[in-house]
């Protein structure tokens, strides 16, 4: 097995002369050296690491919009059907209910419908009343179908897990601010 040699750049092998004679100053001479902070060390940016970095910012570019899209097909889907869809009380929806919202002319992409009522049924409020109500709604909101019992406990487990994700990012909250 060969090792390939060590190579550093100049500001590297600068630092590496000024420890070691620091250090011999101090097996001379008996006095503990005085280590300044190391210097940053010049990045070299490629084209590559370019690349990704704008990359991910039209990555977040494109995750931010699509929130803003996703909240004005929410506040559309409120106004539109006020007894399915609220922020206060939010009712079990009836399973494939963007069939119903598909049947009429919308102003929204079928997809950010579909992204909308995903982001809706995740929300605690929904989940929780999916555990205390006994049946899904309409658009009208006439109960329509019984809640089984495994989407209840579906709905137990996410609000757990939605629950210590909370507390984990209270207890790393906190631990920043002790710092």
């Amino acid at each position: 097995m060969t090792r390939t040699p060590l190579t550093l750049n100049p500001a590297q092998t600068q630092q590496a002369q000024n420890k070691l004679e620091q250090l011999r100053t101090y097996f001379e001479t008996g006095q503990r050296p005085i280590f300044p902070k190391a210097l940053p060390l010049p990045k070299e940016v490629t084209k590559e690491a370019k690349q990704k970095k704008e990359q991910r910012q039209q990555q977040l570019q494109a995750r931010k919009e699509r929130t803003k899209n996703i909240q004005t097909a929410l506040r559309w889907l409120q106004e539109t059907y006020p007894n399915c869809f609220s922020k206060d009380t939010p009712k079990p929806l009836k399973k494939r209910i963007e069939k119903d919202i598909f049947a009429q002319e919308l102003p929204f992409a079928r997809i950010l419908i579909r992204y909308t009522l995903s982001f809706y049924t995740r929300w605690h409020k929904y989940l929780k009343s999916l555990v205390a109500e006994t049946h899904r709604h309409n658009l009208q909101g006439e109960p329509v179908e019984e809640i089984a019992e495994t989407d209840k406990a579906h709905a137990l487990e996410k609000l757990k897990q939605l629950k210590e994700r909370y507390n984990a990012r209270q207890k790393n909250q906190k631990s920043k601010l002790l710092k």
